[in-house]
């Protein structure tokens, strides 16, 4: 694919995901996946550019992100069996989170990108151990003991009725790992 292809099906791509809303869900769904399969796209541009629009607006309403989330797992599952576009996605996502957390005034653009994961793993696009090493990563960032247990709340806002319905003794296990990480950081 030549820069030129790359710049005109990224801006083509950009264009269609900015009209995405509930109610031309599936006639912009077809024009993607007409697009994707017209021009296709490194799945990793495809990843950041569906970033872009569901966790950059930092006051993007609920319902919209989990439409952009109901689009990432359909163009997972319609994408060609061969495509990393589900692995770029969530490289994307998680390079994201651990930049932005490094960064003290973008607590809000973590908490959105932490409730479209959870999203993502409530539609079965992610797997219980990405939530798993969320957690993991949350209590060794170097922030306040509330703001991690914001955002792993906020995750669990989205994934836990999943982690405890489907997972549950592993979920178990990681509620007291975080109760005793956080008592014992909060105690010293």
């Amino acid at each position: 694919i030549g820069i030129q292809e790359v710049v005109k099906s990224s801006t083509s791509l950009v264009g269609l995901l900015n009209r995405v809303c509930e109610g031309n869900l599936d006639s912009i769904y077809t024009e993607l996946i007409a697009l994707i399969k017209k021009s296709s796209p490194v799945p990793q541009l495809l990843a950041s550019q569906l970033l872009s629009v569901a966790c950059e607006n930092h006051n993007i309403t609920m319902t919209l992100q989990g439409t952009f989330a109901a689009v990432a797992c359909a163009m997972a599952v319609d994408t060609s069996p061969n495509s990393k576009y589900s692995l770029a996605l969530l490289v994307e996502l998680v390079t994201r989170i651990r930049e932005l957390s490094l960064q003290p005034d973008s607590v809000r653009g973590v908490i959105v990108h932490v409730r479209f994961m959870g999203i993502l793993f409530l539609f079965g696009l992610i797997p219980f151990e990405v939530i798993e090493s969320f957690v993991h990563f949350c209590l060794n960032a170097s922030v306040s003991t509330e703001t991690k247990l914001e955002w792993i709340l906020i995750n669990f806002r989205f994934a836990g009725r999943v982690l405890k319905d489907k997972y549950k003794d592993r979920f178990v296990g990681l509620l007291r790992e975080i109760s005793d990480n956080l008592w014992k950081e909060s105690s010293s």
